[in-house]
């Protein structure tokens, strides 16, 4: 009586692409049961993935509606920083330069 030998890798991939499309699952019984078990888990990933993209959508609304709320914030700042010359420049340059500092 033979012993089973094990395939090298690369047997084994070629091995598992003759499987005709299904995920190869090994020499396991029941591999009708785990191939079921798989598609269950590939319908829960698509309807996560649809619940995402809701989420996304959502978000993107919040997004859009606290930004008209931010614009007034923005266009006063922006008119009392004209009165303070060079303001964003030396804004940014301090930052940058604070950053130096610290290592970043």
């Amino acid at each position: 009586m033979a012993l089973p030998v094990e395939l090298p890798r690369k047997a084994r991939k070629v091995e598992e692409k003759r499987t005709n499309g299904e995920i190869p699952l090994g020499n396991n019984s029941n591999c009708a049961e785990k191939q079921d078990i798989l598609k269950q888990i590939d319908f829960c990933q698509s309807e996560l993935d649809a619940l995402n993209e809701r989420c996304a959508e959502e978000i993107s609304k919040i997004e859009q509606k606290y930004n008209l709320l931010r614009k007034p914030f923005f266009v006063r700042r922006n008119e009392l920083t004209k009165h303070i010359p060079r303001f964003w420049g030396t804004t940014v340059s301090f930052f940058g330069f604070q950053k130096v500092l610290e290592g970043w």
